[in-house]
């Protein structure tokens, strides 16, 4: 009903009665019958018309009162009429929908009887029409007013139960044997009315014209009535429910007979099927259903006896529901899904099956396919999830398989993905238990894979869209975006923009933040379920079944890509949503875990692993490493997945064993300037470390191997590093973390470093660091991770440390009051005293003054220890004190103040002030007001310091006077002139020192850098007008007064000389000034260094150089560096032998040391140096001069190079001799004829003649030899070692002795004793005896020394050996005699197997580097044999379950290594190889993380065509294995060769495998399978080979229409819709597609085939084709040109007509291409152009008609 609208408009109150009057007569005229029909008809229209002015109106009541009993009366006395077109029939249904629009309030009340009374007797009389009127009546009115229970209710159910009974008969007569209707000629009416719906019928006029009439069936008949009387029902039942609950009840058996009723298929077949009335039919049918949902909880015992009818009932609905109307469908879905959340679920298993077909569930309808999904999936995912317990395993199968595509549908929204991911989830306890069926393994490896490709889509797909819509943390402003937007309907620019871009096919569904951190953590937690539940099942095949046990080879590759794409997927959690709903992404390095979520999340994620077997384990994470640090160093928090995996008892011995060779191997980086990757890794150590305190047991045994490497590999590489306190600080982890006590093993492992760890910390923490380095140093000292028993012998090292610990931080007096104690407490004092008698007093002032700390505890251990020192505590008090001396009495510069009081002024000096604010300005977390306090007073003293009184006229007119650009440059006065006040020298100095440091505090530097520039430039003019120009001073003292300029070089010597790098670039400003103002001045750059003071400035910052802290060192290289680059050639060449200098003696001095980059620094600036100095000038008459210098620098600096050949200094030495091989290189000389003038240089050292080798210090003795080495293997050689002269032969016969005495023998020696290790002595000696190789009469004895080094069981010699064995080789052949005697000892090794240790193997494979002739076929077969029995071993070992330490793993890999380096492995061998490889490989479950690949690998491509051809074998390619290995080798970079095989002659593998050469099979039968296998193996390799190569499939024509036909096939789209389908083919469609895609990308023209591609969008396929996407939308309709656009419309056009073309693919044409083009094309303004066509076309008609239709019927609506 109605209900009540104001009237807008105002009348009269005359005219409204006189309205209101006109109405009720109209009223008195419907109800005279006298009247004409169409009259009383018009006159109603009148009413209805205007029933909004009479119900607003004051005259409504009464014309209530008036009307409704003549209305009434009409629709009571009136005839039923049946024909639509009658106006009697007109007027009643309109006076009914008049009584229906009534307002139902009070007015109305009165009348709701008489019309509900009348309603139900015209309900039984009426047509369908207006029947359909009256139950909307019937129902607002109850609804409304609620009235009381009348006879009528009773009758009404009567009559529907009546109507239902009626139905099975009555669908007979509607379907099977329709009725004819015809009229009565006389009355007009029909003479047999239609069952149900309406029925036209045409009649003859009497004026003989025909006429068309539309019959309505009676209204109980009708099937339209019957889908509305069961909502009557229901609002009876609400509203009577005691009076009418039986009656209700007898409707349970009606529903069930009705909702299983359905038309023969014979009469569905028939061509005179009504296919509108089925559809009434069906809509009832799914009404009535609907009205069981309903009451199915209160009948629930009555239902349940007719639940298999139900079940049926259902069943067919859903399989004859009419595809084309969505609405009953979706009204059925709801229906069903009332139903299946009762028990009476349970009664739909037998059927489910059914349920999972989505031709059942959803139906082949477009619209039903688009809208419906979602309700249909979340019904039957409701449905099995309570009845999952009930399912057998096929079931659970096809469950597993629907829901799996539903993870990967795109279209689908996201809570249906996420709700998929559940289900699947809730199923795996289920698939776990049954285990009967054998197959539940591998449906749950199915559904792993799933996820993992789920992992995959969000990570690649939808997270760069996530992030692209995201701002980083630092960019938002959170303060702000905490203030809530206001809200705004339109849309943004951008957003409009966007929406504007987005092609029209796009359909692409993009997650929110919180539905992608939904989906992930779902995920998470199924792979972790799904892992569990397939440790439980039993693998195919298999009979028994133990825990732990190992995944298969296939499995762990799943895993694999789950550790690489989770990982990704994982960084949905850096993104964090502020308040106002802006998405930010989490900085990269955060330290913290947001979200308690995240947390928990990457717990469970490491929960997957760590219930592994640990070999599985092993291979995953040995192969995931690398990613998996680089994921953690992308985002921070992936670091819990680590610390799990050390935090498990029985993950954290094999992960940090694998972790810390990772991080071994990168150890250089540590001290790079990343600081980011360096903490990552710093802190990934502490994991480790850390894990040793948790299970000392397994984990002390992981580190043992690796604390050498660790702490030598520190301390060498922080002597190099840019950043060497990682070093230490990774240093400190390690002795923090194992210097609990209780870590014997380790502490064993580490007494052979003591001595020289303590030495070289000793040495850091004495010299000049900064502080924080310094402290750590001492730290280090403390801390050493050995028993103090150990420590006994050192003891004397740790007391300086002990003393600066002491004084030191908090931490640090902590730590030395410890050690001190336990020192104190263990120790007999006698013999600690005497070791503390050199620090005593430091001691013990630091003692007494620790008493004073403000940390109550450390006071009081102070106290404790002074205590227990007894007396000797007191002892320090008689030793004289330490004073500070005065250097001079005079007062320097002082602020003189006078007062009025006072005769003479008082003199405050000023260079403690100056020293305050200095020291201020240096101090760090000083507050930012007495910083710019100290700056003003800087900048107070330095004005205050200068004399200005000259104005600047006469100042520019002395800087423009001629003389200075004319006149040359007077010598300098000797010495040049400094300010005798040093006093006031020094504090300027100092002063202008500190307003350079305030450059670089950022607060500071807007007001301090102009000031120091300046200063700068003031006295650089200074110097200028001193040392040249009109008025030169001549140096006489009593000339010379005031400050000289030369003080503004000492303060930019400080600056660089300070600690802080930052500095350094304000020293680089100050210089850039001075050489900037004396060049314009003086006319040039050339004549400015001319200059006295810039002879000074070279004096001055090369002594940098020569300070002892490395940042003096640093500072003096980087100035060098400057002066290189800013000033003239000629000045540099006179000063090159100075800078030469300087630099060396940095390399010599940092040699040991810590330097921050000082080595490198200066290793770079020497070779710019020579570069520059070096390289060859053109000679022209005006650089005669220039040439002279530069020969000369040239002899001077090679002199000096010569010097350092054979310096002992090995940095010195190799730099020496890098920069010579520079030289010769710059000037295109050899390196002996540069030599060849300071030959004599070296000619009491090669060899040396004065002085027995023996007799010199070691590292004497290794510069020697290797600068012999140097020059006698030079071309031509620079000196030849004569064995017939006696030094010569006595150098000789130490090298020979050096090389083969025992170590044991060399040590009593006296050089030697202080030596840690020989190894760098024998190394130098090998290279020296090498380099004899053109003397005769030693040849053999040199080749017997090497080959026996060969031997050595030090690593480094061998490898030492091996490159002088090369070297020699390389000039001397040896006779196969003395080879085959040499190597005949190592070959006897070869009789038994277990002799072949790593070891023995390494020399092995150097022997057959060196000498690859020595083995023939037969010692080949004999390793190969070898090789068998070792694999035999490690299967054997891995069988028994025994643990090993993976030594015979890499014995089995070194064997196969040798092969590739022997020429006697022939092409008989490749096959055997391979095969016991891969053999051994499947025994040993290893695959992705096999280290027999690489070397198998190496093999093969010595024959890449054999071993192709091996490999594309059909018994080969069947096996997967062996495919997997072969296709994991295709995919190296180094595997080209394989790959130019197959693309040469890729039909030799197609004719192998492809079915459409070979010709297709049956499905099912036995070799169908294997060809299908066969296959995708080809397919696989095919995508391989188009990866590396795009291009490479659109030039074999044949292979490619291969390829189309599989892709169009039957076969192929059936087989990958199945649910039986293996995981391996799931990626199949992708492969071929992206196979095809790249022959589209190629040939444009290749229309048809583009159309093709679009198969994939037809199917529901796991894989996905987001590239697919990406193509069509960034390239197709974006970049593709006009004439391909219309070439693509044409071939659309033409393919239209084609009835063999699938319908489907036409429309997704049109979906996915056609429209998102012309969309494109239309914004672009391309539009027109596109549509342009070919006048000369045969078929241009056709086109053109076409064309219009699609023009007018589809691109022009939509774009307009």
């Amino acid at each position: 009903m109605a209900t009540t609208t104001p009237h807008a408009a105002v009348i009269s109150p005359q005219d409204l009665l006189a309205q209101m009057n006109k109405y009720r007569s109209f009223a008195a005229i419907l109800a005279d019958s006298n009247q004409q029909d169409e009259h009383r008809l018009k006159v109603a229209q009148e009413i209805s018309e205007n029933f909004e002015s009479i119900v607003t109106s004051g005259q409504y009541q009464s014309f209530l009162e008036h009307a409704i009993p003549r209305f009434l009366k009409v629709l009571q006395e009136g005839d039923t009429i049946f024909v639509q077109e009658n106006p009697i029939q007109q007027l009643r249904k309109l006076l009914l929908e008049i009584i229906h629009r009534i307002p139902t309030n009070d007015h109305f009340r009165i009348y709701v009887s008489k019309v509900l009374s009348l309603m139900f007797q015209l309900i039984e009389r009426e047509n369908e029409e207006n029947v359909l009127v009256c139950l909307r009546i019937i129902i607002e009115l109850h609804k409304q007013f609620r009235p009381q229970i009348q006879p009528e209710i009773q009758h009404f159910l009567h009559m529907v139960k009546q109507i239902y009974k009626d139905l099975p008969a009555n669908m007979n007569a509607m379907f099977e044997k329709p009725i004819n209707v015809t009229l009565d000629a006389a009355t007009g009416q029909p003479v047999v009315l239609p069952l149900s719906g309406t029925v036209t019928v045409q009649t003859e006029k009497a004026d003989g014209s025909k006429e068309t009439l539309t019959v309505l069936s009676k209204g109980i008949n009708s099937l339209k009535v019957l889908a509305e009387l069961p909502i009557i029902v229901v609002l009876m039942y609400q509203l009577y429910k005691q009076n009418v609950h039986s009656a209700v009840a007898e409707f349970i058996p009606l529903i069930m007979n009705t909702i299983v009723l359905t038309p023969s298929a014979q009469a569905r077949a028939s061509p005179q099927f009504n296919r509108e009335l089925y559809v009434d039919f069906v809509a009832a049918q799914i009404k009535t259903l609907s009205f069981l949902a309903y009451i199915i909880r209160i009948y629930q015992e009555s239902v349940t006896t007719y639940a298999n009818q139900m079940v049926k009932g259902m069943l067919s609905l859903l399989t004859n529901c009419p595809q084309e109307v969505t609405h009953l469908r979706k009204e059925l879905l709801i229906a069903a899904r009332h139903i299946l959340a009762t028990d009476l679920r349970n009664r739909f298993v037998p059927h489910i099956d059914r349920l999972f077909d989505e031709k059942v569930l959803i139906g082949t309808g477009w619209t039903t396919r688009e809208t419906l999904r979602p309700l249909a999936y979340s019904t039957l995912a409701d449905l099995v999830h309570h009845v999952r317990q009930h399912l057998q395993l096929s079931d659970l199968a096809l469950a597993v398989h629907l829901f799996s595509k539903n993870v990967h549908d795109d279209f689908l929204p996201s809570s249906i993905q996420t709700m998929s991911c559940k289900l699947l989830l809730n199923l795996v306890e289920c698939i776990k238990s049954d285990q009967d069926g054998g197959n539940g393994r591998e449906i749950l490896m199915r559904m792993l894979e799933v996820f993992v490709l789920k992992f995959h889509t969000i990570a690649k797909f939808q997270l760069p869209g996530i992030f692209a819509k995201c701002k980083n943390e630092r960019e938002l402003d959170l303060k702000a975006a905490a203030i809530p937007p206001q809200p705004s309907l339109a849309l943004s620019d951008k957003e409009k923009e966007e929406t504007k871009n987005k092609p029209a096919g796009s359909q692409f569904n993009n997650f929110s933040v919180s539905d992608c951190r939904s989906l992930v953590k779902t995920l998470v937690c199924g792979v972790k379920t799904i892992t569990w539940g397939a440790q439980s099942c039993k693998a195919p095949g298999e009979t028994t079944f133990g825990p732990s046990k190992q995944f298969q080879p296939k499995e762990t590759a799943i895993f694999s890509a789950l550790v690489r794409h989770a990982l990704c997927a994982l960084d949905i959690y850096q993104i964090n949503v502020t308040p106002s709903g802006q998405p930010y992404i989490r900085a990269q390095n955060s330290q913290t875990v947001r979200m308690k979520e995240e947390k928990d999340v990457l717990e469970h994620f490491a929960g997957v692993f760590t219930m592994m077997n640990l070999l599985t384990f092993k291979e995953i994470f040995s192969t995931t490493i690398e990613f998996m640090v680089e994921r953690i160093y992308h985002n921070y928090a992936l670091q819990i997945v680590a610390n799990t995996f050390l935090a498990n008892p029985s993950t954290s011995a094999t992960f940090a064993t694998i972790l810390v060779d990772y991080l071994l191997d990168r150890l250089e980086e540590i001290g790079s300037a990343n600081i980011e990757r360096s903490n990552l890794y710093l802190k990934l150590f502490k994991l480790v470390f850390g894990s040793v305190s948790l299970f000392a047991a397994e984990n002390e045994q992981m580190l043992k191997p690796h604390l050498h490497k660790i702490v030598n590999s520190s301390m060498e590489l922080a002597q190099t590093a840019k950043e060497p306190y990682n070093y230490f600080l990774l240093m400190r982890a390690l002795f923090r973390s194992i210097g609990g006590g209780s870590h014997d093993l380790l502490y064993q492992e580490f007494l052979p470093l003591l001595p020289h760890l303590l030495q070289g910390l000793n040495n850091l923490q004495s010299g000049l660091h900064k502080q924080h380095m310094k402290d750590l140093f001492v730290e280090l000292c403390l801390t050493v991770p050995v028993r103090l028993s150990s420590l006994l012998p050192y003891l004397p090292m740790l007391m300086d440390p002990l003393v600066s610990a002491l004084n030191g931080s908090q931490t640090l007096v902590s730590q030395g009051l410890r050690t001190l104690e336990l020192c104190v407490d263990n120790l007999q004092p006698e013999f600690l005293w005497d070791h503390i008698q050199p620090v005593r007093a430091e001691l013990m002032q630091a003692l007494w003054r620790t008493l004073r700390n403000p940390a109550e505890n450390i006071a009081q251990v102070a106290f404790r220890v002074l205590g227990k020192f007894g007396g000797n505590n007191r002892k320090m008090l008689m030793d004289p004190q330490k004073l500070t001396p005065q250097d001079t009495d005079v007062a320097g510069p002082c602020i003189s103040i006078s007062f009025l009081d006072c005769k003479q002024p008082i003199n405050l000096p000023v260079d403690k002030v100056i020293d305050t604010a200095v020291t201020i300005l240096k101090t760090p977390n000083v507050d930012m007001y007495y910083r710019r306090q100290a700056l003003e007073v800087i900048k107070g003293f330095l004005v205050g310091m200068m004399s200005l009184e000259d104005n600047k006229l006469s100042l520019h007119q002395l800087l423009a006077h001629q003389s200075f650009a004319e006149r040359e440059i007077p010598p300098p006065p000797s010495p040049m002139y400094k300010c005798p006040d040093n006093m006031a020298r020094k504090s300027f100095e100092q002063a202008l020192a500190g307003a350079m440091m305030c450059a670089v505090i950022k607060d500071l530097r807007a007001s301090s850098l102009p000031f120091v520039a300046n200063i700068i430039r003031h006295y650089t003019m200074v110097a200028l007008v001193q040392q040249c120009g009109p008025f030169p001073l001549s140096g006489g003292a009593e000339t010379n007064r005031g400050m000289d300029p030369l003080v503004i070089v000492d303060a930019v010597a400080v600056c660089m000389s300070h600690e802080e790098k930052e500095l350094c670039k304000i020293g680089e400003i100050a210089l850039a000034i001075i050489i900037e103002v004396t060049a314009t001045v003086l006319g040039s750059k050339e004549k400015a260094c001319q200059l006295p003071l810039f002879e000074y400035i070279v004096e001055r910052l090369c002594s940098c150089c020569y300070e002892r802290a490395w940042y003096a060192k640093y500072g003096g290289c980087v100035a060098i560096r400057f002066l290189l680059e800013r000033t003239s050639l000629r000045w540099i060449l006179d000063h090159e032998l100075t800078f030469l200098k300087a630099l060396f003696f940095v390399l010599m001095d940092l040699t040991g040391e810590v330097s921050s980059g000082a080595l490198d620094l200066a290793k770079t600036d020497l070779e710019k140096l020579l570069k520059m100095c070096a390289t060859p000038i053109q000679a022209t008459a005006t650089n005669r001069a220039l040439l002279v210098a530069q020969e000369k620098a040239f002899r001077e600096v090679t002199l000096e190079l010569v010097r350092e050949v054979t310096s002992s200094n090995n940095m010195v030495r190799q730099q020496a001799m890098h920069s010579l091989r520079v030289l010769a290189k710059v000037t295109d000389k050899t390196i002996t004829a540069i030599m060849e003038p300071h030959k004599n240089v070296l000619e009491d050292m090669i060899p040396p003649k004065k002085h027995l080798l023996r007799h010199q210090p070691a590292n004497a003795q290794i510069g020697l030899m290797e600068g012999n080495t140097f020059c006698t293997t030079l071309q031509p050689r620079l000196f030849t070692i004569d064995l017939n002269i006696m030094e010569h032969k006595v150098f000789f016969t130490e090298l020979l002795n050096l090389c083969e005495a025992e170590d044991s023998m060399l040590i009593k020696l006296p050089c030697y004793k202080n030596m840690q290790s020989l190894t760098p002595l024998r190394i130098s000696a090998l290279n020296a005896l090498a380099a004899c190789h053109y003397i005769p009469q030693v040849r053999e004895k040199i080749f017997n020394v090497l080959f026996k080094s060969l031997n050595s069981s030090s690593e480094e010699l061998q490898t030492a050996a091996m490159k002088s064995m090369k070297e020699f080789l390389k000039h001397q052949q040896m006779d196969a005699e003395t080879i085959h005697n040499a190597v005949r000892p190592l070959l006897m090794v070869l009789g038994d197997y277990r002799s072949l240790t790593l070891s023995v193997i390494k020399r092995l494979t150097n022997v057959t580097t060196l000498f690859p002739n020595v083995f023939n076929e037969k010692l080949c077969d004999q390793l190969m044999a070898h090789l068998k029995k070792w694999m035999d071993v490690a299967i054997i070992a891995q069988k028994g379950g025994q643990r090993t330490d993976g030594n015979v793993i890499k014995v089995c890999a070194a064997i196969i290594n040798m092969f590739h380096t022997i020429p006697a492995a022939s092409i008989k061998m490749i096959d055997p190889l391979a095969t016991l490889v891969l053999k051994a490989e499947r025994a040993l479950l290893l695959e992705i993380g096999s280290p027999f690949r690489d070397p198998l690998l190496r093999f093969l491509l010595r024959y890449p065509a054999q071993s192709v051809d091996l490999f594309i074998q059909e018994a080969h390619l069947k096996e997967p294995q062996t495919n997997r290995t072969f296709t994991a080798m295709l995919k190296r970079e180094e595997a080209k060769p394989f790959r130019e095989i197959i693309q040469t002659n890729p039909l030799k593998l197609a004719n192998v495998a492809l079915s459409t050469v070979k010709g297709g099979l049956r499905p099912g039968s036995p070799n169908y399978l294997t060809q299908q296998e066969l296959q995708y193996q080809a397919i696989l390799i095919y995508s391989i080979l188009v990866k590396n190569d795009p291009a490479w499939l659109s030039k074999h024509p044949m292979l490619m229409s291969h390829l189309k036909q599989i892709w169009i096939s039957d076969d192929f789209q059936e087989k990958h819709s199945k649910e039986q389908l293996s995981i391996a083919y799931w990626r199949e469609p992708k492969l071929l597609v992206k196979c095809l895609l790249s022959c589209v990308r190629q040939n444009p023209g290749e229309v048809e085939l583009l159309f093709q591609l679009l198969r994939a969008f037809t199917l529901r396929f796991i894989s996905n084709f987001h590239f697919l996407k990406t193509f069509l939308e960034e390239e197709l309709y974006k970049v593709t040109s006009i004439d391909q656009k219309r070439t693509i419309f044409l071939e659309f056009v033409k393919l239209f007509h084609d009835q063999a073309f699938p319908q489907e693919l036409k429309a997704k044409a049109l979906q996915h291409i056609l429209i998102p083009m012309f969309s494109t094309a239309f914004q672009n303004g391309e539009g027109e152009k596109v549509l342009l066509y070919c006048r000369t076309s045969q078929n241009i008609v056709e086109y053109c008609t076409l064309l219009q239709n699609t023009l007018q019927h589809i691109l022009i609506p939509m774009f307009s």
